[in-house]
Order: C-alpha cells, then structure tokens, then sequence
C-alpha cells in the first residue's frame, strides 16, 4: 500500500469509527498521571486502573524495581504499552502533561517529597509533579507512610521537619489526601475498600503498600489468585464521576491553554506591549507575535513562565525550507522559544510529501529543540489532505499541528481537532487557532483534543464573555 492509499484509509476508517487508531483517544484526552514512587498491591492497582480507563485516559510511571515483572502486562491489558512507563524510561513529558488535567500520587515518599521540595527533576515522577506543579495542574498525593511514622517515638526535631515538608509542599500546590478521599471522587466506594484492602483506614497504609516480595512481581498481595484479580477489574461501575481538575469548568482555568495572539499587520508596539501586558498577568501560555516584535517581547517577559512564540513561512507558507530555516534561526536568536510555521500548502495539496516533510525538518532543526507548530491551513483541505499534513508534521519532528493562521477561509473546528488528535496520537500537541473567540468554543475545542488554543480574544475566553463579533483574522 503507497502512502496516498494508506492516507485514504486511515481517513475513511475515522469517518467510519473503525479506525485502528487507540480508540481510548476519544474519551476526551483526559489524560490522569499517576506516579508510584512505591509498589502498590496488584489487586488495588488494576481496579484504580480498570475504572479511570473507563472515562479517562490514565497514565502510570511505575518504579523501576518492577522492570521485568510478569503483573505489568496486566497494567497494560488495561490501558496500553503507551501509557505505561518506569520512573527511568525516556518518555515524552511535554506532550503528555499538556493533555492532563489531574495528578495522582498514591503514597509520595520520602525521598520524592523531598526533591520536590528542592526542584530536583532527576526522575520522570519528579519531573511530571513538577511540570504540573507549575502548569498549575491538580496535583493530589498520600502522606499516610509519613504520617504513620511521625509519632511521638520520632525525636522532636525530625517530626517537624516533615511537618515541615509537608507544608511546604502544601504551599508548593499539592493537595494532600487520604487513600480512599483520593480515589472516591472516581467510583472506588466503600464495598470496593472494604473488599480490597479489609477495612483500611487512613495511616494503615501496609494494607496498600507492599512489603519486598509480596508485590506485583510475586503475583498478588492479598493472597489472592489471578483469576480473583480478573474478576475484580470486571466488577468496575458503569459511570465515573467527576473531581476537581478533570473537565475544564472554569473560564479561569483555560489561560494556560491559551497562546495570546496579535499578528495583524498594523499592530504597534503599544498594543504589543499590552499583550505581553495581559499574558503576564491572566498567566497565558505564551504570546505569538510577527517576527518583528519577538525581541520586545523577550524581554518584558524574560522573567516569567510566558512562552514567547512567533510565526514562520507566515501566512501563506510559500517560502523555501531554506528560507524558513533562517527566519527560525533569526527569531530563536532574538529569543523566540516556539515557532508556528505554515506548512507548503501548494505543495501537500500536490502530494508532493517529500518537499513538505523537508520543509518542515528544515524548521525542526533550526528550531534546536525549541517547540515547532505546524500550521495546515485546514480551511483549504480536504480531509485526505489534512491526514497527510499530520502524518508529515509528525515524521519530520514537529512537536504541534495547527489548524489556522487565521487569514485563510475558516478556522477551527471541533471535527478538525479531533481528526488531528486521532492521527497524532498523545506524542504531539493540537492547537485550534482561528475563530476561536469565547469561552464556550475554547471549552468545546480542548473537550475534543486541543492542547493550546490560538487566540486574540484571550481575555474575553477566560472571563467567560460570549462573541459577538464577526471579525476574523488576528
């Protein structure tokens, strides 16, 4: 099969639902994250597991001490070999933890407590409860081991150090909870404790946590055989419900999707200015202006979490690879840290796909390791077409597909996003941009897989205002 036919059928299996693509990509790409610094019981694990998969997409970072054990095909059975990782795997951070919206630590340890504490990223746990953290995604976690060994036989002055860390900790953003208020919120009930862990209540952490040896690699904590296990996992609730950080309720909560956007040509420096003004302020993911203004920009934004993004090839994406490599080396040179390109639409449309991936290496390579975007001008596709540009962005390194530039017909849509979600998988982000002007239809675009949204109307989104204009563009 050519690729011009493999494109074909992957577009008319999504049209008709039976696309091979992980099917778990349309429970809204709410991804959980759930990090176990400790070895957790097998039968706890699976059940957790088997009820998040049912609405969610969870992803695991299991220890690495459990490499080789015969119960992780069990986690996978469950949710996938994709979402399913060791603490020292190399794993794409950044794609994923765009896509979440909670985290759950089950019991955090000592040790990870503590680098936390220090910003010390040396592990994939540490590093993904410290993006998180300052994505201000939920992060909820166990204390109860240290809790239990913090009485009164400890010497006074380490009791209050880790009090001490768990306040900091608190102050840091992680919400602390007990085993079963963590889990609750999901469906686990009290039946399901009273089953699983035989009457535990917070502080009696042994019942959850496994000793050396009884773990998942000697099969079942409890004493328990494999097909109790099944039986436990099949038993999940038809319905999950919702909890604090799962769906995007709260317009507030939408800035840090949001890349606030000015690229008309008759912008001044004030109205720039101003931009940067309010992406500081509401806490924006970043700005994205004209080449012109990325230095200014740089600079009243070099001390906060703001990304500085401009555009390349833009708006038409005409221009050479050599070209583009070169206005993306002069815009990371005056301190640009994301680059939207547009893709050789002339070219993808042509399927001449060797000259669109080259266009979009090119970029990825000048771009050294900074995040790339690669706008499709979707307006102009055809599905088939859209298919490719995303299967091309992704072979030559892109990190984002991108709908618009805002000055082609149309923008985003919710079909668009969620066909460029389906291609792309959970490796690369999807940004709508182009029409995206309210609160309600910045909601509907990450409920179908967006990981940013492009938009000039950033402070009408995240106030929860309603459009009223007909203006397009940026």
């Amino acid at each position: 099969m050519n690729l011009d036919d493999m494109i074909k059928k992957i577009t008319t299996d999504i049209k008709n639902d039976s696309s091979p693509i992980d099917q778990s990509l349309k429970k809204k790409f709410n991804n959980i994250l759930i990090p176990i610094p400790v070895i957790i019981k097998q039968e706890i694990l699976v059940t957790i597991l088997k009820k998040l998969a049912k609405d969610f997409s969870p992803i695991v970072i299991l220890p690495k001490s459990m490499k080789g054990n015969p119960g992780v095909s069990l986690i996978i059975e469950i949710i996938g070999e994709n979402s399913t990782y060791f603490e020292d795997d190399t794993m794409p951070i950044r794609p994923i933890i765009e896509q979440t919206k909670l985290v759950l630590i089950p019991e955090l340890t000592l040790e990870v407590a503590s680098k936390i504490n220090l910003l010390m990223a040396d592990s994939n746990i540490s590093k993904i409860i410290l993006e998180a953290l300052l994505r201000k995604i939920p992060v909820n976690a166990g204390f109860s081991v240290l809790e239990s060994v913090s009485g009164s036989e400890l010497p006074f002055t380490l009791k209050n150090k880790i009090n001490e860390l768990k306040n900091s900790l608190t102050n840091m953003g992680i919400t602390f909870q007990s085993f079963s208020e963590m889990f609750q919120p999901f469906g686990i009930n009290t039946q399901d404790y009273n089953v699983l862990l035989e009457g535990i209540s917070q502080g009696q952490m042994e019942n959850i946590i496994c000793t050396e040896g009884d773990g998942i690699s000697s099969g079942l904590c409890l004493g328990k055989d494999m097909e109790a296990v099944k039986n436990i996992i099949n038993s999940g609730v038809d319905r999950i419900g919702s909890t604090v950080g799962i769906k995007i309720d709260i317009p507030e909560e939408v800035a840090k999707y949001i890349d606030h956007t000015m690229l008309k040509p008759q912008v001044t420096e004030d109205e720039i200015k101003q931009l940067c003004w309010e992406a500081k302020k509401y806490n924006f993911a970043a700005v994205c202006v004209n080449p012109s203004f990325v230095k200014f920009c740089s600079d009243y934004l070099k001390d906060t979490s703001v990304k500085v993004a401009t555009v390349i090839g833009f708006p038409l994406g005409a221009t050479t690879p050599h070209v583009k490599a070169f206005e993306t080396r002069e815009a990371i040179s005056k301190g640009a840290d994301e680059i939207d390109m547009v893709i050789n639409v002339g070219a993808l449309k042509s399927k001449n796909y060797l000259l669109v991936e080259e266009d979009i290496h090119e970029v990825v390579k000048a771009a050294q390791g900074r995040t790339v975007k690669v706008i499709l001008e979707t307006g102009l596709l055809s599905d088939e077409e859209k298919v490719a540009g995303c299967l091309l962005s992704k072979a030559a390194g892109a990190d984002f597909v991108k709908t618009s530039t805002g000055f082609g017909p149309g923008g985003a849509t919710v079909e668009d996003i969620f066909l460029m979600r389906t291609i792309v998988g959970l490796e690369m982000g999807v940004k709508a941009s182009g029409g995206v002007r309210d609160f309600e239809t910045a909601q509907q675009m990450i409920e179908a897989g967006a990981s940013r949204i492009g938009a000039s109307a950033g402070i009408k989104i995240i106030k929860g205002d309603k459009d009223t204009s007909k203006s397009s563009g940026y």
